[in-house]
């Protein structure tokens, strides 16, 4: 009997190998798709449509509060909020403007401002005045005297001072996360916002005031951030001053 002795042809085929640059090109593509579907672009249009609404009601509101019909505290906290905001831009001019821009980038292109304006400082102001003022100036009631403390022709219990300036710091430590690099300007200018301007206006006036100045302040900015960064926060772009605070 004959036997065959040999190798089979099939076991030293192989198939082409795909590259990995094809691979890798595929899966970019689908990715970039994918994010872009997700993440949808505030067009300018879009955003000023919005921030005229916006306007609009924050000066119907200021108008009313001069005229007496409304609240005086409304005024006060519209006042509080532009020197601030003056405050704030002279820190922000120590930022790298790069650093800036990628905030931009980051939350007005993505961020309406209904929600930046609107409903941010709505559920902040509910979360740090409401809530974490609030509860901790009943909770220093029990470990402070009662003395009042007395500044700058302001007076208030020492508990409710304390909780301002603890609730006010922990409010600007929540927005450090938007600067990564330079932490300490945006902390300052958040923090001193949270303690001298909202903080003192839910203290006075009540929650209103803080939501009204919290809003003011960061329709202001977003009208700022669009008048620097607004032709390069067109829908083209993929890729904002923490003056917002979001």
């Amino acid at each position: 009997m004959t036997s065959i002795t040999g190798t089979n042809s099939f076991s030293n085929f192989s198939f082409p190998a795909q590259t990995s640059d094809t691979t890798n090109t595929y899966a970019a593509s689908t990715t970039a798709a994918t994010t872009e579907r997700r993440e949808r672009i505030i067009t300018r249009t879009e955003r000023w449509a919005q921030l005229s609404i916006i306007i609009t009601g924050i000066a119907l509101v200021a108008i009313l509060s001069a005229t007496a019909v409304l609240p005086s505290y409304f005024l006060v906290a519209t006042g509080a909020v532009v020197i601030h905001i003056i405050f704030s831009s002279i820190l922000h001019r120590f930022l790298p403007s790069s650093e800036n821009r990628q905030y931009m980038e980051k939350t007005l292109n993505h961020w309406p401002p209904i929600a930046l304006c609107i409903a941010a400082p709505l559920v902040e102001e509910l979360i740090f005045r409401a809530g974490l003022q609030r509860g901790m100036v009943w909770f220093f009631k029990f470990l402070l005297p009662s003395t009042p403390l007395s500044l700058l022709g302001i007076s208030m219990p020492l508990s409710a001072a304390v909780a301002i300036a603890v609730s006010g710091t922990i409010f600007g430590l929540a927005h450090v996360s938007n600067h990564y690099e330079h932490p300490a300007l945006p902390l300052l200018s958040v923090t001193t916002a949270g303690i001298f301007v909202e903080g003192l206006l839910y203290h006075f006036y009540g929650l209103p005031a803080s939501i009204f100045s919290h809003a003011v302040n960061n329709t202001l900015a977003t009208i700022w951030a669009d008048w620097k960064y607004g032709g390069a926060l067109s829908a083209s772009s993929s890729n904002t001053t923490n003056l917002i605070r979001v």
